[in-house]
């Protein structure tokens, strides 16, 4: 698995990605509180994290066909 911050359209591509996942823990932050904006945050992480080992996996060492 490669760097993703090698390139700055990579970088830039990190920054608009948690930029979008702010902004609905900041509206739940001001609408319902800081419990409800808690929750998004740990929804988001949960996610982030399962997409993350998907990936992984789906790009690690593929063992060789059984001959």
């Amino acid at each position: 698995m490669d760097n993703p911050l090698r390139s700055e359209a990579a970088m830039f591509r990190v920054v608009v990605l948690v930029g979008i996942a702010a902004v609905p823990v900041i509206a739940l932050g001001l609408l319902a509180g800081a419990a409800w904006a808690l929750g998004a945050i740990v929804l988001e992480l949960a996610v982030s994290v399962v997409l993350l080992r998907r990936r992984s996996r789906a790009a690690g060492v593929q063992p060789p066909p059984p001959t």
